[in-house]
């Protein structure tokens, strides 16, 4: 035969479960990455570019999310704005808390995220 023994199978059915469960999170921490690159940058350029209106921000975060399927609500992303009037500064600062779901053939795990941007202007 071709040497086939019990243990060698358990082997490479072990790295063809890792390798599956390898495939199903890859995407997800890239559409992480994709996404807390996008928060960033909207609140580093909102002010330049749009409005630092919350409810404009809130909007966009939230179809962006959308975009990439994650479980949010639009309570999960807080913006907050302050004024520095001693220096004349504005500081605005946006947390979103996400979760991403990831399925298993058998179940679904749902991966926690959180992202923090701030910026002055």
């Amino acid at each position: 035969m071709l040497g086939f023994t019990l243990k060698r199978i358990l082997v490479f059915v072990f790295l063809g479960g890792l390798l599956y469960v390898a495939v199903q999170y890859v995407p997800l921490w890239f559409y992480a990455l994709q996404f807390d690159d996008f928060v960033r940058d909207e609140v580093k350029f909102a002010p330049m570019r749009e409005s630092v209106d919350k409810e404009h921000l809130t909007q966009h975060i939230y179809n962006e999310a959308r975009f990439y399927k994650m479980i949010l609500d639009k309570k999960d992303i807080q913006v907050i704005k302050r004024r520095d009037e001693a220096r004349g500064v504005n500081f605005l600062t946006v947390d979103v808390d996400y979760r991403m779901p990831v399925d298993l053939y058998y179940f679904t795990h749902e991966v926690k995220f959180h992202v923090h941007a701030s910026t002055v202007y």
